[in-house]
């Protein structure tokens, strides 16, 4: 009874803290008209992904137009979404709107591919010879593939085709959204809430320049902003994690957050393991260090054309702070990227609180067997004992 009990205040506890549900529904190319001339109406440019919940919902704008961007912002259940599709791309007013508005929205853009040259072996962006800006609005983007649930909706981008075929290799980019907690499916299982998305971004077979020598390695570069006006980002946060079940042997997370996160309050982060794959296998073998460097602040130019251009309009130029986050992948004497062309990594991008370390049900039932038995075995020694000594001592006065 002891034992159970044990487990009782171990394991209800743990799920017991599960956030509600959200129900998936997705839409592509949402309100475009049947006139439209741009593009073919049937090939996807936006999608829109709703997270619903009881009191609100979460909005995922996913665009492949101009650069893949990502937009999340929160609605009441009932928002609609409005496309001023005629001028998207093309305009610096608010091409994009909810009604009513949302109480709060944050954004990226996959900016550059960059490929730098590390004579040096030094595995740092700063320290490069030169570089090479790989702009992501010259690939050619298309939807790979969509697998949806009620729970979760995953889609995948594929760019290539660069410049018309100047460079050769891919990018994928795989987009995730989730109506429960919970942790992704492929290393490194980051720990996801029912307010989050995940994104793998993925450079496999991507020609290297003939200057740097077999010696380039590759990074991405990232612009953010969100909703607050007038405040910006404050650098990544560096914390270290319990959780050796889902990625093991790295024990640190980092964590981007906006002012109201910060703060304390709900507001948005993006999330992610200092880690890279240098193969499709993920493997702890396989893996390579994914190094970020401190945020910059960027003029509105960077994200002209895109969908976060389109949403937030103007303001991006005279009341948001848009900024940059740079991350390269590698470490010294890995031979650089020509060994293996292949370079993924992983983040998740949400609204609220970052969530906490918590362990799965089979490491709590591990515990609770672990700690629980030895106790169990403990108490009822114990009493054992006592009993022995008690009839040792009422034989005692018979004997004598």
């Amino acid at each position: 009874m002891l034992w159970l009990t044990f487990v009782a205040i171990l394991i209800v506890p743990a799920l017991s803290q599960q956030d509600p549900v959200r129900e998936i529904h997705w839409a592509s190319n949402p309100g475009c008209p049947d006139n439209f001339t741009r593009w073919d109406c049937n090939e996807t440019q936006i999608l829109h992904v709703m997270a619903k919940g009881p009191n609100d919902t979460i909005n995922y704008l996913w665009a492949l137009y101009s650069k893949p961007a990502l937009l999340m912002a929160v609605t009441e259940p009932e928002a609609r979404l409005q496309i001023d599709w005629n001028q998207l791309g093309n305009s610096s007013k608010r091409l994009i709107r909810f009604d009513p508005q949302p109480t709060y929205s944050f954004g990226l853009v996959l900016d550059r591919i960059i490929e730098f040259y590390d004579p040096l072996d030094k595995a740092d962006m700063t320290q490069a010879n030169s570089s090479i800006a790989w702009d992501c609005r010259k690939f050619s983007w298309t939807v790979k593939d969509v697998t949806s649930g009620v729970e979760n909706l995953r889609v995948e981008l594929l760019g290539n085709n660069y410049e018309n075929g100047s460079k050769i290799g891919n990018v994928s980019v795989v987009l995730s959204a989730f109506g429960s907690d919970g942790y992704g499916p492929l290393l490194p299982h980051m720990q996801h809430s029912n307010n989050a998305s995940q994104v793998e971004i993925t450079l496999e077979n991507l020609e290297t320049s003939e200057d740097f020598k077999s010696e380039a390695r590759f990074g991405l570069q990232l612009m953010v902003v969100d909703s607050v006006p007038g405040e910006g980002m404050d650098d990544v946060l560096h914390r270290r994690s319990l959780d050796d079940e889902h990625t093991p042997g790295v024990f640190d997370i980092n964590t981007l957050q906006t002012p109201e996160v910060r703060n304390g309050e709900a507001g948005g982060y993006m999330e992610w393991r200092p880690v890279a794959y240098t193969s499709p296998v993920r493997a702890i073998e396989e893996s390579t260090s994914a190094v970020h460097y401190p945020l910059k602040n960027v003029s509105q130019a960077h994200l002209k054309g895109t969908l976060l251009h389109d949403f937030y309009g103007h303001n991006l130029a005279h009341v948001l702070v848009p900024q940059s986050l740079n991350i390269s992948f590698g470490i010294s004497e890995d031979g650089f990227y020509d060994v293996t062309k292949y370079n993924a990594w992983t983040f998740t991008m949400a609204y609220g609180q970052p969530p906490k370390d918590k362990f799965s049900l089979l490491v709590i039932m591990i515990l609770a067997v672990g700690l629980g038995l030895p106790a169990v075995i403990f108490v009822f020694g114990g009493a054992y004992m006592c009993v022995k000594k008690s009839r040792t001592r009422r034989d005692e006065p018979l004997i004598n």
